[in-house]
């Protein structure tokens, strides 16, 4: 079966009330599939409530917390990573675990904000769609849970890409530059 996965803190902003409101909608056009949410947090307990009102809890995983090394073997066991972020005028980190989801090779479905769009190349690594519309969140999802070929080209990008761009090495190259720029400036002034 298909899995759409989570992989986060379980908090307002993060959105998992979203997800599993539209993983409702998914399953009914996919019977098969199934969602699973790993993590803790202040939404963790209405998300389990939730899943259980649209009477999909035996098509539902909620893991709670688990050690970081285990992280790698939930996002294998992943087709589909969702980043369902809700609308937020504030919305300013970088999540790391979209990179995390890419650097495995799962493709993400993302909310279009902040630096997910950096993020995630949209019809390339994943799908962005705009916050907080779960129509278009179910009509991008149910395009990679349709083409299995299609996702597995964005699951090769989606790793080629982190490995090329998001590495600590890039990361770190990338860092030393900019304060080197800095400093170059700073002296000429």
């Amino acid at each position: 079966s298909p899995v759409i996965g989570f992989i986060g803190s379980f908090k307002p902003w993060h959105g998992v009330g979203f997800l599993v409101d539209s993983f409702a909608t998914v399953a009914q056009m996919h019977p098969d599939v199934r969602l699973l949410c790993v993590g803790e947090g202040p939404d963790l307990l209405s998300a389990r409530q939730r899943i259980a009102a649209h009477g999909l809890a035996r098509r539902a995983v909620f893991t709670g917390r688990v050690p970081h090394a285990e992280i790698p073997a939930y996002l294998a066991a992943m087709d589909v990573s969702a980043a369902p972020y809700l609308p937020d005028s504030d919305f300013y980190f970088s999540p790391l675990k979209v990179v995390e989801s890419l650097a495995a090779g799962t493709p993400v479905v993302a909310a279009r904000m902040g630096q997910l769009e950096q993020l995630v190349d949209h019809g390339q690594t994943g799908f962005l769609f705009r916050p907080g519309d779960g129509a278009e969140f179910v009509a991008r999802t149910m395009e990679m849970l349709r083409n299995p070929a299609r996702r597995a080209v964005m699951s090769a990008r989606a790793r080629a890409r982190a490995e090329a761009e998001f590495g600590w090495d890039r990361v770190v190259e990338r860092a030393t530059n900019e304060a080197r720029r800095l400093i170059a400036t700073k002296r000429a002034a």
